[in-house]
């Protein structure tokens, strides 16, 4: 199959592609940058295309180049607390909602698959219980979540036969996350406060990667949570997990979401439910502790 993948030189995009690469699909990345990252560019089967995802004509100059079977939208604007200023609103609109509805009606009019990545932004972050993935609370605290919602909206309302797969809490080796940030922070410290009342799931990008490609070889359209197995852990409880993973003797001093000042509300129940996927026939990914062993032993040094 012919893929496009946006935002291939990001963090899930560069492992979705690859992961499409090693199982001989022929892949037409997109991305701000103007190269895409070394470990793809001489890959058999990859090409590259720098693209503005807020213009228009650009990305239909990406999807007509690619004339894809599907597509993996992965590209957005994820900068949470940059999204709440007034000079960047139009934009965030442009990227996460408008090019959302531009390909799901090129694809439509194609005949291409989509599949969007969506987040566990779209909820409020209320309560305890794990968001089902059918579930349709949704209450965004922030500009990136509301206008990811409206992107999941876009795609419902323009292809009857589509995937929203929601991810969360993710670490990859493509892109700076909150492992390697408890990782500099670290440095020559023997403390670090971290917040101890956001829930959720950590999950490897590498193994999130090879279950959305699963979901989207398939015909079992719908919405999906995509996490990690292994529980929910809180944010401080996360990083003594990086802490001890990685040999490094800090204290992790918990402190409360409302203690830190930013720009942007943060949900604290970021929960998924993830057992859609099994009644699908998709398998659960392993371990969050696992894949974050792995990502230690297989990340390059800063």
């Amino acid at each position: 199959m012919r893929y496009l993948v946006t935002g291939v030189t990001g963090q899930l995009g560069a492992e979705v592609a690859a992961e499409l690469l090693s199982r001989k699909e022929t892949v037409f990345g997109c991305g701000r940058k103007q190269e895409a990252p070394r470990e793809l560019a001489d890959r058999p089967g990859f090409s590259y295309r720098s693209f503005d995802l807020a213009d228009e004509v650009s990305l239909k100059t990406a999807f007509v180049a690619a004339l894809p079977d599907a597509v993996i939208h992965c590209a957005s604007w994820t900068a949470v607390d940059e999204a709440e200023k007034e000079e960047n609103r139009e934009k965030v609109t442009q990227i996460n909602v408008d090019s959302t509805r531009l390909l799901a009606g090129l694809c439509a009019a194609h005949g291409a698959k989509l599949l969007y990545i969506s987040t566990d932004y779209v909820f409020g972050g209320e309560g305890e219980n794990p968001y089902d993935a059918d579930c349709e609370d949704f209450n965004p605290l922030n500009v990136y979540g509301a206008t990811k919602l409206e992107g999941e909206k876009a795609v419902r309302e323009t292809l009857s036969e589509h995937f929203v797969v929601r991810v969360s809490w993710t670490f990859g080796k493509y892109g700076d996350n909150f492992v390697e940030k408890m990782l500099r922070v670290a440095r020559g410290r023997q403390e670090v406060s971290v917040v101890d009342d956001q829930f959720g799931t950590p999950t490897y990008t590498s193994d999130a990667a090879r279950t959305i490609c699963d979901i989207a070889e398939s015909s079992e359209y719908g919405t999906y949570n995509l996490a990690a197995s292994g529980g929910f852990v809180s944010r401080a409880g996360f990083a003594r997990e990086i802490f001890r993973a990685a040999g490094i003797d800090v204290k992790v001093m918990p402190v409360r979401t409302a203690d830190f000042k930013s720009l942007a509300k943060r949900p604290l129940n970021s929960r998924f439910d993830c057992s859609k996927l099994g009644r699908h026939g998709f398998s659960a990914l392993p371990d969050w502790k696992d894949g974050l062993a792995r990502y230690l032993a297989e990340r390059k040094e800063p």
